[in-house]
């Protein structure tokens, strides 16, 4: 199958607040960062480019294998700067220099276990007329159902889910996903007239509960690690 021209883009900054140096820090005895820029480089993305601005984070991902220059705006790096417009500035870039694409593929280097294949399928989706965006989920477990969830509305008790599910068997609920942040997958035409990662018509592309890790706190490291550990067990 043809899948088009397709960019894809990871974006890391210099300044993480949550856990300071996060990108670089190692992880199962590489840079986090790396993680996800070889699941790029190892995929059928056309063209990988690593978006930041950092000298140390761009050597990384030009060993890897990403284009990193020119460097991202420092107006485009700060912690209230939105990855839609980085995007955006990326495409600009490329346009600048004659690369013109179909489709999008955006990875995050706090959600390290994206894998290539979870790449290829995202492209794949997009080239064969199936979605205009793709992103990735995972189910939610059963105790955390929205049916079996509440909240208070004053002094009402309001059900997160369907009401009609709450004192069903377990079997009979239906399947709830949450949002995973391995990848979002786009047409481009779609993205610049929405300026969303979401829009049109939205596939999702399923993965294991135990690789939806994303990386903000130093017990997120800890289960990254036990991940990689119970992977690397005989």
């Amino acid at each position: 199958m043809r899948l088009g021209r397709s960019l894809g883009i990871l974006p890391v900054r210099a300044g993480s607040e949550g856990v300071p140096g996060k990108n670089v820090r190692n992880l199962g005895g590489r840079p986090l960062m790396a993680w996800a820029a070889e699941a790029l480089v190892s995929s059928r993305v056309n063209y990988s480019f690593c978006s930041t601005d950092s000298q140390e984070m761009a050597a990384i991902a030009t060993e890897i294998g990403l284009a990193s220059e020119p460097l991202r705006p420092h107006g485009l790096a700060t912690s209230t700067s939105r990855v839609a417009e980085t995007v955006r500035h990326v495409l600009s870039e490329m346009e600048s220099q004659g690369r013109y694409f179909d489709h999008v593929v955006l990875v995050q280097a706090t959600s390290p276990f994206v894998t290539s294949k979870d790449i290829d399928e995202a492209l794949e989706m997009l080239s064969d007329g199936q979605a205009d965006s793709v992103l990735t989920v995972s189910r939610v477990p059963e105790h955390f159902h929205p049916s079996i969830m509440y909240r208070m509305r004053g002094d009402r008790l309001e059900i997160a889910g369907d009401e009609s599910e709450s004192f069903a068997r377990r079997q009979e609920r239906e399947p709830w996903f949450r949002r995973a942040g391995l990848l979002y997958a786009f047409k481009v035409n779609r993205f610049l007239d929405s300026m969303s990662f979401i829009s049109g018509k939205v596939k999702l592309l399923h993965i294991e509960e135990n690789r939806d890790v994303d990386i903000d706190s130093e017990s997120d490291f800890a289960r990254a690690e036990e991940f990689i550990n119970s992977c690397a067990k005989p």
